[in-house]
């Protein structure tokens, strides 16, 4: 054996490649010799995804019929052998459902208090309520926890895995200082939402509770002092419930990155309410039920106000169903000659609506964006004389996203985009930084594709290019106008792109490459 490999930081070097490719190398390397025992085992126990192996290190340990089954009397040497092992685990998880089968002393073992049993140096773990029998909960507890994952499911839990649980943060709460990271999804009761609020010492949070976060946890965890990073879906909260403060006051006062699925007025409220040059990264989910062109002139306003020298990455989404537009229907035509003629209106159409050049300019002094996407069901109205002022005002932009569906019949000429594969040209001649571009465009036969005229003032470096539509009987000469465009294309997609038309110009694209 060549001496490197007695050296440990060497040793676990080679283990960290060898664990990536499964647990069958590490296992034989355990057995090799005494010196590559230990490494090897951290390693093969560092990622725990399932009960099983636990339960088989006990004598009379067994997995039945999917069950799994510890006898009543526990030696102890198997709890030595257990703690042998236990304290390798860094991150536990339960990614099968587990059914159990315990004596009344091996049942006693899995209590937050009993210290033979704990993991002493867990980090991380990920639980699935639905998989996880509640007598369980307390084996995913260790007062090193920096992150905890759960699925609550979206049903009610019943009341004795809500207790467990409750039980679990409450604990938690008290004993893990270094707690820094929550994730939490699905149906959280009241009592849950009581602890969440306690957790203050959280640098990160992701809360997808839907309808059972109440108003009070999402107020209480904007005045967490190092919270820095927030997913929240809060659609159903409204701003008055949770906007007590005085105009001055701020919240968030340490966050970075701000993930919210609100209504505009709520998110607005909070982007008011925040510090100075703090956020770093937005992506706003609008929970509106219809559009409204104001909603985004506040929420860009804010940002405009509070985040203009230090935003880097901006993601904005609105998804609702379009209405009908206005029909006028005179009741005469349905109805005898001597009845009312009074006229009936439907629900108007949001054609006012739309995201104009006007609304998106506010958001011009982001002077350091790397990251632009805009994906909601009305497109922005914007021609290519737009783009052209556009990509001048984010020099640093690394991404650049406006959607690739088509308008939809609902709309109105008037109402869609008016950019053209023409608008191509401000992107690659301004934007060198630019790796990744998604735009509504179609190109088509009816598309200038004369690459004579075509100058470009800066190289660029665009990797990706998502479109609309490509409907061309001349795939080369599409392949030549994008590939001059963007020399260092390699990637064109789009609806459809299996069909003979985007097969033949992906193919010419990569011959121009070579």
């Amino acid at each position: 054996m060549h001496s490197a490999l007695l050296i440990d930081e060497i040793l676990r070097l080679v283990f960290s490649f060898a664990s990536e490719t499964g647990p069958s190398t590490l296992a034989v390397a355990a057995r090799c010799c005494k010196a590559w025992r230990d490494p090897a085992l951290d390693f093969l126990w560092n990622r725990l995804s399932c009960f099983k192996p636990f339960v088989l290190l006990f004598s009379g340990g067994s997995v039945v019929n999917g069950e799994f089954v510890l006898p009543s009397y526990l030696p102890e040497q198997d709890l030595s052998r257990f703690n042998f092992y236990a304290g390798r685990i860094k991150h536990a998880g339960n990614r099968y459902e587990l059914r159990v089968c315990f004596g009344a002393e091996a049942m006693a073992l899995f209590h937050f208090h009993h210290k033979s049993i704990v993991l002493p140096n867990l980090s991380s773990v990920h639980i699935s309520v639905s998989r996880c029998p509640p007598i369980l909960i307390p084996f995913y507890f260790s007062s090193n926890l920096s992150k905890i994952d759960v699925d609550l499911g979206f049903k009610a839990s019943s009341s004795s895995t809500d207790d467990m649980l409750c039980t679990y943060f409450t604990q938690v709460a008290e004993s893990c200082r270094g707690l820094r990271h929550l994730s939490l999804r699905g149906h959280a009761s009241e009592r849950l939402n009581d602890i969440i609020s306690r957790l203050s010492s959280l640098h990160s949070i992701s809360l997808k509770l839907g309808a059972t976060l109440l108003p009070k946890t999402l107020k209480a965890i904007m005045d967490f002092p190092r919270l820095s990073e927030l997913e929240v879906h809060a659609g159903h909260i409204e701003s008055y419930d949770v906007n007590d403060k005085q105009e001055d006051c701020t919240v968030f006062t340490s966050l970075r990155k701000l993930h919210i699925r609100a209504q505009s007025t709520l998110i607005e409220d909070i982007l008011r309410h925040i510090p100075l040059n703090t956020l770093q990264n937005i992506h706003l989910e609008l929970d509106d039920p219809s559009p409204c062109t104001t909603f985004w002139n506040a929420c860009f306003a804010s940002i405009a106000n509070k985040s203009a020298e230090t935003l880097q990455h901006l993601s904005l989404e609105h998804h609702f169903e379009i209405v009908e537009p206005s029909l006028s229907i005179p009741l005469d035509a349905a109805q005898p000659s001597n009845a009312s003629t009074t006229t009936i209106v439907t629900t108007a159409s949001p054609a006012a609506s739309h995201m104009t050049f006007q609304v998106v300019e506010t958001l011009r002094v982001l002077k350091h964006l790397h990251h632009f996407s805009c994906d909601i069901t009305l497109p922005p109205i914007l021609n290519d004389k737009d783009i052209e002022r556009m990509v001048v005002w984010w020099p640093q932009l690394q991404h650049f996203e406006l959607g690739s569906s088509l308008p939809t019949e609902e709309l109105q000429v008037s109402q869609r985009p008016q950019m053209t594969p023409g608008c191509l040209h401000f992107f690659a001649s301004q934007l060198s930084q630019l790796r990744k571009l998604i735009l509504p465009l179609t190109i088509d036969d009816d598309t200038n594709l004369s690459t004579n005229t075509l100058q470009l003032e800066k190289a660029n470096e665009l990797q990706s290019l998502t479109i609309a539509q490509l409907s061309t009987t001349t795939p080369n000469d599409v392949a030549r106008y994008l590939h001059t465009l963007f020399p260092s294309l390699k990637s064109l997609e789009g609806p459809c792109d299996d069909s003979d038309i985007w097969t033949g110009t992906i193919d010419a694209l990569r011959n121009f490459a070579c």
